[in-house]
């Protein structure tokens, strides 16, 4: 590993490849571009030219692993950062705003890895509708347990209590703060707060429905650490109220105060959009895209799925895929039907994510979008790449960066997580960048 020339203002450790994208460029307007890696068996790469970024996003891939496994991938992440002299002012963790993964065992590790007393955990999204009130979990106002996100076929949440979700996976005592309490702030919430610590609590979470309730997490979450360590633990949006009050002066709300370039915004790009979540929402996306413009819409048969990746089969369905896209954008999707189920959902994971690889590698596009963590990742493995220089948030959760290593080097790309955005968001966003 590359020792970094500099102490840098913010290290991310999320558990997915788009966690770590829509959290890690929320301090890109404050702090500058922030590389995205992600964590291999030996640590996690930096780029060979020297760093000249301002902060670290860590995908540890952990959010389908054991808890045991999970928890090992969080001390190696910052056992990295110590090995190659990279020395945060902050280390974030960022967690799934539907609560999916390893939540507990993740905190605990990075707890005991950094010698802070406590966790202030605050997943709330609220510009994706993640709310958390009374301590019930929502998604557009539905309890957690009633969303898709139960029927996630690598990690289903049947517990829509933040705190209880929480504690059952965590060795540390729970607290929780209420939505009264937040909205008080001042005294009566720090006395709140410190009585939970002084009752042994080492996880302390909070409701938050609105952006101004993170904000009041995050001023109380520094007045705290006056007095004692304590770690941020949330989704984009508590990362977001920790920006704007870090610097207030250079957060307006706009997401193109970042720096960096965008080759995009003058001429047509030619796009490749690769989406192999089994979310609704981007089904949906997806949908409403291809009915409007007309792209390509690609969906691999199951033989295809099956078939070995460096087989004749697999080259002549690529050659053809790359033929239909030489003069269109085209978009690659996992049938909604779930036709793959025979295949199991993780080896449909890889499998489809050989075919995006190789369908990127072939057609080279300017745009490259990616959508599902575990398919973002796996595709990227397969072009590949080293990281991704993180710019900006083009649309709420759709990530731009530019890509650094691997077959694709020096192209766009956006990322997005599988359950976020409108129906028209995918729309939008082509119109924006064209």
């Amino acid at each position: 590993m590359t020792a970094a020339p500099q102490a840098l203002k913010i290290a991310v450790v999320a558990d997915d490849l788009t966690g770590s994208a829509d959290t890690g460029v929320q301090f890109c307007p404050v702090f500058g571009p922030v590389y995205l890696t992600s964590l291999g068996d030996g640590g996690f790469e930096l780029p060979s030219g020297g760093f000249d970024c301002a902060g670290i996003s860590i995908n540890t891939s952990s959010r389908h692993v054991s808890r045991a496994e999970a928890a090992a991938r969080v001390k190696l992440a910052v056992a990295g950062l110590r090995a190659g002299g990279l020395r945060a002012e902050i280390i974030y963790k960022k967690i799934d705003s539907s609560l999916r993964g390893n939540i507990g065992a993740e905190l605990d590790a990075l707890l005991a890895e950094t010698g802070a007393a406590a966790c202030f955990v605050a997943p709330a999204l609220p510009a994706q509708g993640r709310t958390t009130e009374s301590d019930i979990h929502r998604v557009h106002g539905i309890p957690l347990a009633g969303t898709e996100m139960a029927k996630d076929p690598l990690c289903p949440v049947s517990e829509s209590r933040l705190s209880v979700n929480l504690q059952g996976q965590s060795e540390l005592k729970v607290g929780h703060v209420d939505l009264a309490t937040v909205e008080s702030g001042g005294a009566a919430a720090l006395e709140k707060i410190k009585r939970l610590l002084a009752e042994g609590c080492c996880h302390i979470s909070f409701d938050a429905v609105d952006d101004h309730h993170l904000d009041r997490i995050a001023e109380l979450g520094t007045l705290i650490s006056k007095e004692m360590k304590i770690l941020f633990c949330g989704s984009a949006g508590l990362a977001a109220s920790l920006c704007r009050l870090t610097r207030p002066d250079r957060f307006p709300g706009g997401s193109e105060t970042s720096g960096g370039h965008d080759r995009t915004r003058q001429n047509a790009a030619k796009w490749l959009m690769i989406c192999g979540t089994a979310s609704e929402i981007t089904r949906r996306q997806v949908d409403r895209l291809v009915q409007t413009t007309g792209w390509v819409h690609i969906v691999p048969a199951p033989d295809l799925l099956l078939a070995d990746r460096n087989s004749r089969e697999m080259s002549v369905r690529i050659e053809e895929y790359a033929e239909s896209l030489q003069a269109a954008n085209g978009i690659l999707a996992i049938d909604p039907q779930g036709q793959y189920l025979k295949i199991g959902p993780e080896a449909l994971v890889k499998r489809f994510a050989i075919i995006g690889g190789k369908l990127a590698t072939r057609t080279k596009p300017e745009m490259l979008f990616l959508t599902g963590g575990d398919t973002a990742a796996a595709v990227l493995e397969n072009i590949g790449w080293s990281g991704i220089k993180l710019y900006r948030e083009v649309l709420p959760g759709l990530v731009q960066g530019e890509l650094c290593g691997g077959s694709l080097n020096g192209s766009t790309v956006v990322t997005k997580a599988g359950s976020f955005g409108e129906e028209d968001t995918l729309l939008q966003l082509v119109r924006q960048r064209s």
